[in-house]
């Protein structure tokens, strides 16, 4: 259980919140492989934290400053590890030259960062945890690699946030950025006041120079037939001025409004719950908060079929779901929201 090999960067800049690695000399047979299931699947999915193929790992790398990452080898299995550590999870990897580059989703093949030796079939455990830095949303990581012939689908062993991701109310790809970023600068303004404010407080308390100019509540707002039908069916006045906002928002339940006209942080309820909107824009919304609710699980779970030797993929529902690290009622909305996309058996 010995470590061989250890790559490490301290000033790794993901693009689009992904960390990549990429095998640096591909070379593949034009044979469809047993494994995984659609090797060059284009889009190398993370899912809720990592994800990996044939030549290619990545893993969900948000925040905004730089991450931390170790690459490691071992000669065999090493021991569990990841009480210290935020998230985790093992998947099987299939590897082509024996070098990995550390690189960004368009940066392309570098050079070789890492190698990994001339074994095709490799274990990986992947661990993240928060880095601790003042001003910074970033990540610590561990990647281990070691040589497993005995290919078995992916475990998560560890998650800090769930696998089902937030809902998608559809108010933002709905109204305008100028109406939306009122909201929040209202939302943030009652939190930083410790109770519902003015418009006059808001205004006052958020000035950011050629966005938000002393005065700002008063800019006026692009006018549109959209959001003006939106405001008949709330029975508020057309939003003309940034002011205007704040009682459209409270008959629509986001902001609730007290002692007067003061103003706090409501509920985001669905949009095709609050307004009537046409069958394709309701269809679109509820089709983004599918989207954000089961995705990266459905990735998840995809990742396990694309890995399983034995297709379709036959199991029970809570080994699957002790797998995912997830509850069977919410495994029972990811394989409905991926529908035919896998083939899959739950006895």
């Amino acid at each position: 259980m010995a470590v061989v090999r250890v790559f490490e960067q301290d000033d790794y800049l993901p693009e689009y919140s992904l960390l990549v690695l990429r095998d640096t000399s591909i070379e593949w047979s034009d044979e469809e492989p047993d494994l995984p299931q659609h090797r060059d699947r284009g889009d190398e999915p993370a899912g809720t934290l990592a994800g990996a193929g044939g030549g290619w790992l990545t893993g969900q790398a948000s925040g905004d400053g730089v991450h931390r990452v170790v690459l490691e080898l071992h000669d065999t299995a090493p021991p569990q590890d990841h009480a210290d550590w935020a998230d985790a999870m093992e998947t099987p990897y299939r590897s082509s030259s024996g070098g990995l580059s550390l690189t960004t989703l368009t940066g392309g093949v570098g050079p070789v960062d890492f190698e990994i030796g001339y074994e095709e079939w490799f274990r990986v455990r992947v661990r993240r945890r928060p880095a601790h830095t003042a001003g910074e949303h970033r990540y610590d990581w561990r990647i281990g690699f070691w040589p497993d012939k005995n290919v078995e689908p992916p475990v998560w062993l560890a998650r800090s946030t769930p696998a089902i991701g937030p809902r998608n109310s559809g108010w933002h790809a709905m109204l305008p950025y100028d109406v939306m970023s009122v909201v929040y600068v209202v939302i943030n303004a009652a939190e930083a006041h410790g109770g519902p404010v003015t418009a006059e407080q808001v205004q006052a308390w958020h000035v950011v120079p050629h966005l938000f100019p002393p005065g700002w509540m008063d800019d006026p707002l692009p006018a549109g037939a959209k959001i003006d039908a939106y405001a008949a069916q709330l029975g508020v006045p057309p939003v003309r001025r940034k002011r205007d906002v704040l009682p459209f928002m409270r008959a629509a339940g986001i902001l609730v409004r007290e002692d007067g006209d003061r103003y706090r942080a409501g509920r985001f309820g669905p949009i095709d719950t609050i307004l009537s909107l046409p069958p394709a824009e309701v269809d679109a919304v509820r089709q983004m908060d599918a989207t954000s609710r089961w995705q990266c699980a459905g990735d998840d779970l995809a990742s396990v079929w694309r890995w399983s030797r034995a297709q379709p993929l036959e199991t029970t529902g809570a080994e699957l779901a002790a797998r995912l690290l997830i509850g069977e009622p919410d495994l029972a909305d990811v394989v409905n929201h991926l529908g035919s996309g896998i083939h899959l058996i739950l006895r």
